[in-house]
């Protein structure tokens, strides 16, 4: 059986953003919602209000949310949201836009040149990377490897820019 969230979004939600700040440095609002890009399972963009934004399809099994909350945190910290403006998706300054043109349903060819950008891969190597991170200090401070643990110990360490 696929495990999936049972316990109070807003609660997800709140360790989401602590654990975004300790690893971005600036806040980030987390929204539990279907991208704009419907073929995303989550995107980033910088707000109207200006803060850095990430929006997670809400149904993901719960392994798939986290990953992809970290994936775009890896967008975040790894600077390829510097040049982000405020905006309401879709724009022209979304990374949509930026990934895809004009289209907001782009072509399986499409998805696949981007999945193969730098960018994407760096992303996931960051995921990859910070999610070791967390199951060892999760296993160390909460005797636990599940979600909840991993955030909680993302939301307490500090990672040095540039490391």
């Amino acid at each position: 059986m696929t495990e999936t969230f049972e316990f109070d979004r807003e609660a997800i939600k709140t360790l989401m953003e602590k654990a975004a700040f300790s690893l971005t440095y600036e806040p980030v609002q987390i929204q539990l919602r279907e991208p704009k890009n419907k073929s995303f399972a989550g995107q980033v963009f910088r707000a109207k209000n200006g803060l850095l934004t990430i929006a997670i399809k809400p149904d993901l099994e719960m392994e798939v949310f986290y990953k992809v909350f970290l994936h775009e945190i890896g967008h975040i910290s790894l600077g390829h949201c510097n040049d982000l403006l405020p905006i309401d998706l879709p724009t022209e300054t979304s990374l949509t836009y930026l990934a895809y043109g004009p289209s907001l349903t782009p072509t399986q060819a499409e998805r696949k040149e981007h999945r193969e950008k730098p960018e994407e891969s760096g992303a996931d190597d960051f995921a990859n990377s910070i999610d070791g991170v967390a199951k060892e200090y999760a296993r160390l401070w909460f005797q636990s490897e599940d979600i909840e643990a991993r955030l909680r110990a993302l939301s307490r360490i500090t990672i040095s820019k540039g490391e």
